[in-house]
């Protein structure tokens, strides 16, 4: 009972939202619509959306959004690492978006890296 309660209290202030926020009885009617859809749907939406996290949590191919490579003319001929020229498909810079980086650059990254760890991020 106390969970029901708790949870009417939202669902009124809803109800409520179209009462003073809209101008005509079609768009009380849609956001009334959308809010039923919200209301029945929404907690099975959010078990879906946690069960397909947890199913590919460990699938790392989304993180491959952008490429970096370095200009730093001793990796040149050799692939060092801070170099990500190509990926698994063969793909190299000239296919991908890609951010070259200056030997300055990553020095600046390093740093931002140990302040980071200082702070505790």
């Amino acid at each position: 009972m106390a969970f029901v309660s708790v949870m009417l209290i939202p669902v009124c202030y809803y109800l409520c939202i179209p009462l003073w926020i809209t101008k005509s009885w079609r768009e009380r009617f849609q956001f009334w619509m959308g809010c039923a859809c919200y209301i029945f749907c929404g907690p099975f939406i959010n078990i879906a959306v946690l069960l397909y996290a947890v199913w590919n949590m460990d699938s790392f191919g989304w993180g491959k959004t952008r490429k970096v490579i370095s200009t730093d003319e001793s990796s040149e001929g050799s692939e060092s690492d801070n170099t990500l020229g190509h990926d698994k498909h063969g793909a190299g810079p000239e296919e991908a978006d890609c951010v070259r980086l200056q030997p300055e650059d990553l020095d600046r990254m390093e740093e931002i890296a140990r302040e980071e760890k200082k702070i505790g991020h």
